[in-house]
């Protein structure tokens, strides 16, 4: 920091390219400038370079305090020279985006869109989507709706979603940070290659996503509109809400060579469930190619509470909850990794999708039955569940007759949304992904915060005391069932084997009938199902 006193224009320049707003002053009272300064501290946010600024100004602070003492009314002039990057490089990425292009990581990264500056390190979910709202409308946009006649229905559902956008966040994966942490690390790597930030020798690979699901998921009805004087043929393999997630995040964040920042697949079949789901991550069955997923997305929930489930159930005599919470809970310790081949340690994120809302039950309880068992999963195993029943639920009871969110023909029975839900979804999973990544961030800077040698000393923070080895282990916890309780659980977690010793040294035999008898309502429900989907083992 370089302080003139020389100047002929007495003015205060300050200027931090990570906030939302740029602050400069001219020409003003010392008593503005300490009080703009307490404006940019509070603006700075809790990140590190923030944190780091922020004892910069206090000095800076100081200075200003000590003139205001010695008489002197307007403040000299103060050329903050290592508070902004000089000759800084900004990169146009669309008409109205722009990033700067220093920045090595995304905590860091300064992105500005229609004269608005945001990171995630110090601006909200919130904040950053309603600075995209207009380009959000854009890239809703069906590629084949060239004069865009399903705008007003778009930004109607985006008017009535925003509001309860954070109702969509039930769960985050709080015990998959490491996860996390990786897959950031690896969009960021490719971010940087697509916009030309930084030079690789081999290039960094995709953010590998699948998609496991039924009909609802393939897209059966998404051409239904409740605006009945509109009319379009879309088909269901581009109007479903996995290719519009696929093409929106895509467009956002940009791509190279016709391959963006995420390669997203779906394993889509009707009538399917989370127990062919489990088979086919249990004997790596996602993929035609050699591609390892970061992202398991489960997107079962209607056919889980499907009329051949509850058959299921009752051949079991259990009640339906309780054979989902079976089903539910064998899926996800199959993708944390319990009984997997070993060359696949490396967990995905897990995240659950419910887009339940009827009518294969009427009752608001046995409706509420798999949301119930879903909620309890996910905290307890501390992974990922995003819910589109809760963003909606109060418009669809309001109105059970609506088209905007639930399936038509009422009151006979369908449980395929139309258009309404397939254009919502993908925001859902887009405001996800942003406070996943607000939050690593705040993360990151709590640790800072309490770690850091200078803060941790003014928060009076003691590293020696014993709470500083609390942590919780690396492992799956124990299968949850009536016999845990609160005297056993803490030994069955820290005495259970580690992931990586509950996997299979062996890879499975193929068999290529063996998925036909793994489908809902056959006789041998467990049997493996051990089909490539798309391709034929050899």
């Amino acid at each position: 920091m370089k302080i003139n006193q020389e100047a002929m224009n007495i003015s205060l320049f300050l200027e931090y390219q990570g906030s939302s707003n740029v602050y400069k002053f001219h020409h003003v009272e010392i008593t503005e400038a300490i009080d703009t300064i307490d404006t940019l501290r509070l603006a700075l946010g809790s990140t590190e370079s923030g944190l780091e600024l922020s004892h910069k100004l206090d000095s800076i602070q100081r200075y200003l305090q000590k003139q205001q003492m010695n008489g002197n009314k307007k403040s000299p002039s103060i050329k903050f020279i290592d508070l902004h990057i000089e000759n800084e490089l900004e990169i146009e990425l669309s008409e109205n985006t722009k990033i700067n292009k220093n920045h090595d990581n995304i905590c860091e990264m300064d992105i500005e869109v229609n004269s608005n500056k945001f990171n995630f390190g110090n601006s909200s979910p919130r904040w950053i989507w309603n600075t995209l709202l207009p380009q959000i409308i854009q890239i809703s946009k069906h590629s084949d709706d060239k004069n865009y006649n399903w705008k007003r229905f778009t930004v109607d559902l985006l008017r009535i979603i925003t509001p309860n956008l954070e109702n969509c966040i039930q769960n985050v994966p709080t015990l998959q940070w490491q996860k996390i942490e990786e897959i950031i690390e690896i969009g960021f790597s490719r971010y940087q290659y697509i916009h030309g930030f930084k030079e690789f020798k081999t290039e960094p690979r995709t953010i590998n996503i699948v998609i496991l699901g039924g009909s609802v998921t393939k897209g059966v009805n998404c051409a239904a509109y409740p605006v009945h004087n509109l009319t379009a043929n879309f088909a269901i393999n581009s109007c479903n809400w996995y290719s519009r997630l696929n093409r929106m995040v895509n467009e956002i964040f940009g791509s190279k060579n016709g391959e963006g920042l995420f390669h997203i697949e779906s394993i889509a079949l009707g009538g399917t469930n989370t127990a062919i789901g489990t088979e086919a991550v249990r004997y790596n069955l996602l993929s035609t190619t050699d591609k390892v997923f970061d992202v398991v997305i489960n997107a079962y929930s209607t056919n889980d509470v499907h009329v051949d489930t509850i058959k299921e159930a009752r051949e079991k005599n259990l009640t339906l909850e309780d054979n989902l919470f079976q089903m539910e809970q064998d899926f996800i310790r199959t993708c944390l990794g319990e009984n997997k081949p070993c060359k696949l340690r490396s967990s995905p994120l897990v995240i659950y999708y419910n887009d339940y809302v009827g009518n294969e039950q009427k009752s608001i309880i046995e409706l509420d039955s798999f949301s119930s068992v879903i909620r309890k999963l996910t905290s307890y195993y501390g992974i990922g569940h995003l819910s589109y029943v809760d963003v909606v639920r109060h418009f669809v009871y309001a109105d059970t007759t609506e088209t905007w969110f639930s399936p038509d023909m009422w009151p006979n029975r369908n449980v395929h949304p139309g258009r309404g839900f397939h254009i919502i979804t993908p925001w859902l999973f887009l405001y996800y992904g942003m406070n996943l990544i607000s939050s690593y961030c705040n993360k990151k800077s709590i640790e800072h915060i309490f770690h850091g040698h200078s803060i941790s000393k003014s928060f009076g923070y003691s590293p020696e005391l014993p709470s500083e080895g609390m942590s919780v282990p690396k492992k799956i916890l124990p299968v949850l069932d009536k016999n845990l309780n609160l005297d056993t659980i803490s030994s069955k977690w820290n005495n259970s084997t580690s992931v990586s010793h509950l996997c299979r040294s062996e890879e499975p035999a193929y068999c290529r009938l063996s998925f036909i008898g793994s489908l809902p309502g056959a006789s041998n429900q467990r049997q493996l199902a051990t089909v490539k989907i798309g391709n034929t083992p050899k």
